[in-house]
């Protein structure tokens, strides 16, 4: 795993990299679409309109799991790559930790939040880490770009998050953080 500061978007054409991992949750809304609402997520559903709906069906059918998405109608120099960070609901567990900090206050302890709602799940990344080195290696990719994971909006310390997905992910996967 090599590391780089600098734009996510960028870096992926000055670097002519295979692939952009996009950080996501696993939360759907009730017509499907999933909720991209901050940080590369965000910036990815602005960039890439059709990306929000292949991501939605993708859920449904495979549900968290890193997954691959081209849209040969946009000129794409690289393919998206769903990361999952965040499950689809988690249970609010006592004084709501496991809630993002400025959401904290809407749910008390037991109650069902959105993924979009709750810290990242670490368990979770390394599972991603896994599943992204897999596709990493059938699809050939020498450069893939990846924003920290869970580190920003997800609410974890880049140096918790960096012990435990080093050994996994090699250097043909830049971590990337502004």
């Amino acid at each position: 795993m090599l590391e780089r500061r600098g734009d996510l978007w960028m870096l992926a054409y000055e670097l002519k990299v295979n692939a952009v991992c996009i950080t996501t949750n696993g939360f759907t809304k009730k017509n499907g679409s999933p909720v991209l609402g901050l940080g590369c997520a965000l910036e990815a559903a602005t960039k890439y309109p059709w990306f929000p709906e292949a991501l939605g069906i993708s859920l449904k059918m495979h549900g968290l799991r890193v997954q691959a998405f081209k849209n040969l109608q946009y000129n794409m120099p690289y393919t998206l790559v769903s990361f999952p960070v965040k499950p689809a609901y988690v249970i609010a567990n006592n004084m709501s930790t496991n809630i993002v900090s400025h959401k904290r206050w809407n749910y008390g302890t037991g109650a069902k939040a959105p993924g979009w709602a709750a810290v990242a799940d670490i368990d979770l990344i390394v599972k991603s880490c896994g599943e992204l080195m897999g596709l990493i290696d059938e699809k050939r990719w020498n450069v893939v770009l990846l924003a920290r994971p869970g580190c920003a909006k997800g609410e974890l310390s880049w140096k918790d998050v960096k012990d435990v997905i080093q050994p996994i992910l090699d250097d043909r996967v830049i971590v990337v953080s502004r």
